[in-house]
């Protein structure tokens, strides 16, 4: 990936972008990732409802970003891991 490069969007992920329901169900939703020159960068959904930039290092409720890869995002707490993937991708 360049440092323009981002993923493509699917339906699926514009509709969890946009979804007006109650989505703590669901937990954590990976909108897209991108590529800059300070490094990787991920929008994700949190169960909240809030839509948020997160980086390597971030936390998101007691889990913290592992890695961040095209079309991908590794959560860590502990010596758990959990990758996820854009809705559709």
């Amino acid at each position: 990936m360049t440092q323009n490069d981002t993923t493509s969007v699917t339906p699926e992920t514009l509709t969890a972008a946009t979804i007006e329901t109650d989505v703590s169900l669901k937990g954590t939703l990976l909108l897209g990732t991108m590529e800059t020159a300070k490094g990787p960068h991920a929008l994700v959904r949190k169960p909240n409802g809030r839509i948020e930039r997160v980086v390597p290092g971030d936390k998101i409720g007691r889990r913290v970003v592992a890695a961040i890869e095209p079309g991908h995002m590794v959560l860590t707490r502990g010596e758990n891991t959990e990758r996820l993937s854009i809705p559709g991708d």
